[in-house]
């Protein structure tokens, strides 16, 4: 126990037990009161250990005294004795306040046969468990050369968890090199479940997230309490999320050279696979937790990533013609539903049987739209669902549609209505607002498209800004209605302050009126106020009319010149939005019963997945997948992206290599020849 080899070398040679157990009996401690000084002394130079039946070789590895274990185990000790609660010395390795002794401990006791399986039956942890939490690469490599392994802890824990909790990348590493190592260890979820990705995650260590993703790791996955995913936790717990997602994206373009007859050639492998760690299911999920967790301005930068453009190229090319159905169902529902309103409202009662075919066409589009907008609702990030503009206006003008055509544009008795007037208002109402939501929608969704995109991306951004200007100088406009609507109290159009703000708002194009506004007549004076409303009038035209419209030109006219990319982006956006929900559409449990047809259900699964290996050869221009089938090029702005990208790289990783010393490549190479020749031996 105080590390007195000499005299514990002596006292072995006069015959000493090693495997005499510390037995003290709980009533000595419980003496007469005369013998409690002596009693209370032999407590303190002999405190009892935390269970009886232990050994010197328990309290020698206790205390972490090696050349005390040396002998011992010299002299034969047991090296797997137990005491009363199953505790072998090499689970009490490391348990000294000072650690430095550990690993030779460690060594010792593993060399002279030690069990390196044995668990703690009250806290359920092994001595790899220790060898990790003590942050020992030395110890966890001689226990995994002895046979140690993986375990599960009381939480469902294993030693991965803890190694990425503590940034030990050197640990995970030696875990990474042994050849037991599988996807599923590198997965495996704990009681709360956490993966180790979420560990290392949590505690900000890029380096053992990026080893974790180079082995197998999965983005995919909530935490059971907060429900944050992999990505939540890096975008809250890294600075500057978006760079380090960049650098992990980076990683998956890898370049190499190839020689031929003709010369060397170039080929750029692309991997997916972290965007997809589940192979051919769920392939979006990632991009879609990325999407939740990231800002909007993050997110777009992200999406212009060449790998998750050019991931995201291959998939809208799969599922492009659902897209195109989609856009022909959309226009057949909004010209059905304009010709039912030209016949219903403006033609009341003379087409009747016209009438009730496009009433039941848009019954028919307008409720399976709604529907389809429903699933979107469903299928959508919970964090933006208010912000999904889109989705709210889809909702709502196929509901209106639907309402409408339930009704029938009928009267009040219940009746075809034989004109305008016999129409009850909420019908009129409904059917504007549905009719112009229907075609504004539509322009929305051709947005989505390659083509003509970027229009409806403008047109979107410039919407958005002029709204955010008018809503910060509300209050100017406001004031000016109500100070016209006391000056020009006389005239129709500023009788009462709702009126008086439209036609200010109508002012502010330049329709002005000057000349009515200002008349006077000998028998009527409409305006009273004669200096106050030129001087505010004035104040209007200078305010309100010069200054805020060209700010508002200019503001839409400064973004335009910067939307390109940001629109490229935004497109992307929506374009992953579609593919997603195409994912979850074709994942339901009803496609694969047995009374769907399979033949259907088969051609949607081929539909949605693509291969998660991409190899780009400059020559082609284009792309080959590993399978040889199907062949097409990608875009050539993204195939020079990713050929800079890669070249750049490869410079950067030469650049490295040289400033390296020639004895560090060395050591280097040594490392790795001694580990292939440890995997051969175990093997």
């Amino acid at each position: 126990m105080n590390g007195n080899t000499e005299l514990a070398e002596l006292l072995l040679n006069a015959g000493a037990d090693t495997e005499c157990k510390f037995l003290y009996h709980q009533s000595t401690f419980r003496s007469a009161k005369e013998d409690y000084n002596r009693w209370n002394k032999l407590y303190t130079m002999f405190p009892p250990p935390d269970a009886w039946g232990r050994t010197p070789l328990h309290c020698a590895t206790k205390e972490g005294h090696v050349e005390i274990v040396r002998l011992l185990i010299k002299r034969k000790a047991d090296v797997n004795i137990r005491d009363e609660t199953g505790i072998t010395p090499l689970l009490l390795a490391g348990s000294a306040k000072n650690n430095t002794s550990y690993e030779c401990i460690v060594t010792l006791l593993v060399d002279a046969g030690a069990d390196v399986k044995i668990k703690n039956l009250v806290t359920d942890t092994t001595p790899l468990y220790h060898a990790v939490i003590l942050k020992s690469k030395h110890a966890v490599s001689t226990l995994l050369k002895a046979g140690a392994w993986l375990s599960i802890g009381s939480c469902y824990q294993t030693e991965l968890h803890e190694a990425a909790a503590n940034g030990s990348l050197d640990i995970l590493e030696a875990f990474f090199n042994d050849p037991r190592i599988t996807v599923a260890d590198i997965n495996k979820t704990d009681a709360y479940t956490r993966t180790p990705l979420h560990r290392a995650a949590l505690g900000g260590h890029k380096d053992c997230i990026k080893a974790l993703l180079n082995g197998g790791g999965s983005l995919i996955g909530s935490m059971k309490l907060s429900k944050e995913s992999v990505m939540d936790v890096i975008f809250a717990h890294i600075p500057r999320p978006a760079d380090f997602v960049k650098e992990i994206f980076d990683s998956k373009i890898t370049k190499t050279s190839v020689r031929h007859q003709e010369g060397d050639s170039i080929k750029v492998t692309l991997d997916f696979s972290v965007l997809a760690p589940h192979g051919k299911e769920q392939q979006m999920e990632v991009l879609w937790s990325m999407f939740s967790a990231a800002t909007e301005k993050e997110k777009v930068t992200l999406l212009q990533h060449p790998l998750i453009e050019a991931f995201l190229h291959l998939k809208w090319g799969k599922i492009r013609p659902f897209f195109y159905l989609l856009i022909a169902t959309y226009t057949t529902f909004v010209l059905c539903l304009s010709v039912y309103i030209v016949l219903g409202i403006h033609n009341a009662g003379k087409f009747p049987t016209a009438t009730y075919i496009f009433r039941i066409l848009v019954f028919l589009t307008g409720g399976s739209l709604a529907i389809h907008a429903s699933i979107q609702f469903v299928l959508s990030i919970r964090k933006h669902f208010f912000r999904q503009h889109e989705l709210w206006m889809n909702l709502t003008n196929t509901i209106l549609a639907v309402v409408i055509a339930i009704s029938g544009f009928s009267n009040t008795k219940g009746l075809p209505a034989k004109s305008y007037e016999d129409l009850p208002e909420w019908t009129l109402h409904c059917a504007s607002l549905a009719v112009l939501l229907s075609w504004s929608e539509l322009m929305l969704l051709i947005g989505r498209s390659p083509s003509y995109g970027y229009y409806a991306l403008m047109f979107a951004a410039v919407l958005q800004n002029i709204l955010k200007v008018l809503l910060t100088f509300v209050c100017l406009v406001i004031g000016f209605a109500l100070s016209f609507s006391i000056q020009f109290h006389g005239f129709e159009e500023f009788s009462n302050p709702w009126h008086s703000i439209v036609k200010t708002t109508v002012m502010m194009m330049g329709e002005f009126e000057y000349s009515n506004l200002f008349k006077a007549t000998a028998d009527e004076q409409l305006t009273r106020l004669r200096l106050t409303s030129r001087i505010v009038f004035m104040g209007f035209i200078i305010l309100a009319s010069i200054v805020l419209m060209n700010l508002m030109v200019g503001v839409a006219v400064s973004d335009i010149q910067g939307l390109q990319e940001e629109g490229h982006g935004r497109r992307l956006e929506k374009q992953a939005e579609f593919i997603r929900q195409f994912e979850k559409v074709i994942s339901v449990k009803i496609i694969d019963s047995k009374w769907f047809p399979g033949l259907i259900g088969h051609y949607l699964r081929r539909r949605g997945r693509i291969h998660l290996k991409l190899m780009i050869q400059p020559e082609l221009t284009g792309y080959r997948s590993y399978d040889g089938k199907n062949t097409k090029k990608l875009p050539l702005e993204l195939v020079e992206s990713i050929m800079s990208m890669a070249t750049n790289k490869y410079k950067s990783d030469d650049v490295i290599i040289r400033n390296v010393s020639l004895e560090e490549i060395m050591e280097a190479l040594k490392t790795v020849l001694s580990n292939n020749a440890e995997r051969r031996i175990t093997r």
